[in-house]
């Protein structure tokens, strides 16, 4: 008899980025579906976002409907700072079609939305005597879990 494990248990997000959907030329998937590929314009690849290490969390629940199962993916982290120069980056990111990935410290990234499933944006501000921080909160509800995602350098 076969036992089935997961050989990482615990998991460290160690990198976020995004990708404006439209940037994307195509997206490959590899069976069981499970895997994807992205290929990405000329010239255009993964934009790193800052984030508080030890902040990132990832959470996928399985939800049914009357129409079938979905599920909801989010993806929370704490984003340092506030500055004016960060605005144009956060508004791209606000007003965009985006592909969130992020990497475990095993090296394996996962990522969240798609063409097809808007990723969205939920931010809170806070400032006070002792930290300044946005924490952002990307969220799809997708009908597949999340995807590995296969990195090519």
């Amino acid at each position: 008899m076969t036992k089935i494990k997961n050989s990482n248990r615990f998991l460290n997000i160690v990198k976020i980025f995004y990708a404006i959907a439209s940037d994307i030329d195509y997206i490959i998937s590899y069976y069981p579906g499970s895997y994807r590929k992205m290929i990405f314009a000329t010239g255009i690849d993964w934009k790193e976002l800052d984030f508080t290490p030890g902040t990132a969390k990832f959470q996928e629940q399985s939800k049914r409907v009357a129409a079938g199962k979905y599920y909801e993916q989010k993806l929370t982290f704490n984003f340092p700072g506030d500055s004016i120069e960060s605005y144009p980056d956060m508004e791209i990111i606000r007003s965009n079609k985006l592909i969130i990935r992020f990497d475990y410290e095993d090296a394996t990234s996962k990522i969240i939305g798609d063409k097809d499933y808007r990723t969205l944006l939920d931010e809170d501000f806070l400032a006070d005597k002792n930290t300044t921080k946005n924490e952002l909160q990307f969220f799809c509800n997708h009908p597949d879990k999340s995807y590995w995602l296969e990195i090519t350098q």
